[in-house]
């Protein structure tokens, strides 16, 4: 007696959607698909408004973006010279180690503890670098797809934009000469090798 009347779905003791008996399941979903449209057209609308407010013209989009890119590369530097250190001591203890298992015929324990700390560094470091990569191609997709939209909302020439300011490296520090040095195959005893460094954030 109620099949031709509005149904309510009820889920935890609330409604959650309304079914009209009028409808059929075909026009009820074609219904669902067309608020879902108007939806994704209102977010696109309100992106559009927030890029036309935001920047005064394309120039302040890649200034933007070279600025945000210029954060990710300095982390980069940290990260790749952070690689760099631990893979020289890496390299001097797996030659320390070496030669005292070719001399002794065993490896002291310390050592390969430290080896180990030294590979799980090198793993860290390999893996933030390559966040960092997939961070900055993100960062650099997102802020090219605004600057041709706002292009496009601007009535001006659709060219892509210019390329991001090339990373410049930084100048290497003066070496420290109490600094640790990675030991050499011929002198196994040589150089203190110091604690695994983090890898950038």
């Amino acid at each position: 007696e109620y099949a031709g009347e509005n149904r309510d779905v009820m889920k935890g003791g609330r409604v959650v959607d309304t079914i009209d008996a009028t409808k059929s399941a075909d026009e009820r979903e074609a219904e669902k698909k067309r608020q879902a449209k108007e939806a994704e057209q209102q977010k696109a609308a309100e992106y559009d408004r927030t890029l036309l407010e935001m920047y005064r013209d394309q120039k302040d989009i890649t200034s933007m973006r070279d600025e945000r890119i210029s954060l990710i590369d300095s982390r980069m530097q940290a990260a790749q010279k952070t690689e760099s250190d631990t893979n020289k001591s890496l390299a001097g203890l797996r030659a320390r180690a070496e030669a005292q298992q070719q001399k002794e015929g065993q490896v002291d324990p310390a050592l390969v503890k430290q080896v180990k700390q030294f590979e799980k560094s090198q793993k860290d470091n390999t893996k933030a670098i390559e966040r960092l990569t997939k961070e900055r191609e993100a960062l650099r997709a997102k802020f090219d797809k605004d600057y041709m939209r706002y292009s496009e909302l601007r009535g001006l020439p659709a060219t892509p934009p210019p390329p991001p300011k090339p990373m410049v490296a930084e100048e290497a520090p003066a070496k420290d000469p109490k600094a640790a040095t990675p030991a050499t195959p011929a002198d196994p005893k040589a150089g203190t090798p110091a604690t695994p460094t983090a890898p950038a954030k």
